[in-house]
């Protein structure tokens, strides 16, 4: 199976010049945790923005979410798929890169979709599906275990009037 098969297509997408008030609405009208950023010009990826990346930045900057744009807190380090690659080939990247969605994108960066591992777990749980491939609830595991693993320790730094964490190298 590709990613084709399972990712999720017409994805809803914002620009890195919305508020975060408008990326949170997506969200939730998508169910979602994570809306990818556009470029309004050339109409490619250039970033992702992740619930946990609006709820961090309200909570450490002290403004509100009409206060500040996607641009301000998206990742532009992107981890992609392209939609023929087999679903082992993003549970992969995923392991590799701790993350749970990957945008899914076509020719020159266009996107066509996104899959998660949400996408994966409910597709290997339909009893009785034909030409299933060969992944295991062990390799699920394993998945979701590097996701999780730790990726650095954190000390706290102090930022004006907030305090946040700063990855310490290990």
């Amino acid at each position: 199976m590709t990613v084709r098969d399972w990712m999720t297509p017409q994805v809803e997408t914002c620009t890195p010049n919305a508020d975060l008030s408008c990326a949170s609405m997506i969200m939730w009208r998508r169910d979602c945790g994570i809306v990818p950023v556009i470029d309004p010009e050339t109409s490619t990826l250039v970033g992702v923005v992740t619930d946990r990346d609006i709820c961090m930045a309200v909570a450490t900057r002290h403004r509100t979410p009409d206060e500040l744009t996607v641009r301000d807190v998206m990742s532009t380090a992107l981890y992609t798929c392209k939609p023929e690659d087999e679903i082992t080939t993003a549970l992969g990247v995923m392991r590799r890169r701790q993350v749970r969605r990957l945008p899914v994108v076509g020719e020159d960066r266009h996107l066509v979709g996104v899959i998660s591992l949400a996408d994966v777990i409910r597709h290997t749980a339909k009893p009785g599906a034909r030409n299933q491939p060969a992944i295991t609830a062990q390799e699920l595991i394993d998945t979701l275990r590097e996701i999780e693993r730790p990726r650095a320790a954190a000390k706290a730094v102090e930022v004006g009037p907030s305090v946040m964490a700063e990855a310490v190298p290990s």
